[in-house]
């Protein structure tokens, strides 16, 4: 993602970012309704509010090995536009926000 991008609406930006990879490089969105979005975070969905909450709850618990996926790049780069973002005087994932 672009820093002007990050800069600007992160939020929608982000769906920008899963809805294109899916139609880019695949599977279907409705095959796999759940994304890690690097440097950020976890996202679900489905056809029912009960589906993307079991698909949040699976999508957890593939998360949780991620510390293994760390020992093979413990130091993945990450652009000064997400530092800004997330930093000290960042409002995106602070409590309130």
């Amino acid at each position: 993602m672009s820093d002007e991008a990050i800069e600007g609406n992160y939020e929608v930006e982000t769906g920008y970012q899963i809805v294109n990879h899916f139609a880019e490089k695949g599977p279907n969105d409705r095959e796999v309704e759940m994304v890690l979005v690097g440097s950020d975070g976890p996202f679900t969905w489905a056809e029912t509010h009960s589906n993307a909450v079991y698909n949040a709850v699976v999508l957890e618990k593939i998360a949780k090995m991620a510390p293994a996926t760390r020992m093979v790049n413990p130091h993945p780069p990450l652009k000064d536009a997400l530092i800004r973002k997330h930093g000290p005087d960042a409002y995106y994932g602070r409590p309130g926000s």
